[in-house]
């Protein structure tokens, strides 16, 4: 019964812990757009077919493509930060 009661615990901190995981995903991912929109703008100005609507199959193509690399592209450079700090410590 103790047993049991320990894995009761140990599963409710594991769900507060993904819980809490998934909302700053959230968090992160909303205020990764909101920072991104001038960014997404310049690309729409500069790559976007003005005589087509905002809505035409190449202009959404070309956004959602260049978005999701822009996207992916910043998330790694993130990514390698703490490695870059690490290496410069190192020629230094």
């Amino acid at each position: 019964m103790h047993y049991i009661q320990m894995l009761m615990g140990v599963i409710n901190i594991v769900v507060v812990i993904i819980i809490i995981i998934i909302i700053i995903s959230i968090i992160i991912g909303v205020l990764l757009q909101i920072y991104a929109c001038p960014i997404y703008e310049t690309m729409d100005t500069a790559w976007g077919r003005k005589q087509e609507g905002t809505w035409s199959i190449f202009n959404f193509s070309e956004r959602f493509i260049t978005r999701v690399i822009y996207l992916v592209l910043t998330t790694f450079v993130a990514a390698l930060l703490p490695f870059f700090v690490s290496a410069t410590l190192y020629i230094a």
